[in-house]
């Protein structure tokens, strides 16, 4: 089973998947080609690596 965790798939007005949005996880975040994920346990964070937009970017677990 595959389950979107973060990251908006569907396309925007203007026809593309990716970029660099925050926002809701589900509804509104968007990635560059993300290549690398990893959680902290004891802090509840996911860390993403993205390639295009050259950073990690977090998402908090509450």
């Amino acid at each position: 089973m595959v389950t979107t965790f973060a990251g908006k798939g569907s396309p925007t007005p203007d026809g593309t998947k990716y970029g660099y949005i925050d926002g809701d996880p589900r509804l509104e975040a968007r990635f560059n080609q993300p290549t690398g994920i990893d959680y902290d346990v004891a802090n509840k964070t996911f860390y993403v690596a993205e390639r295009n937009n050259k950073r990690i970017r977090t998402i908090t677990v509450e």
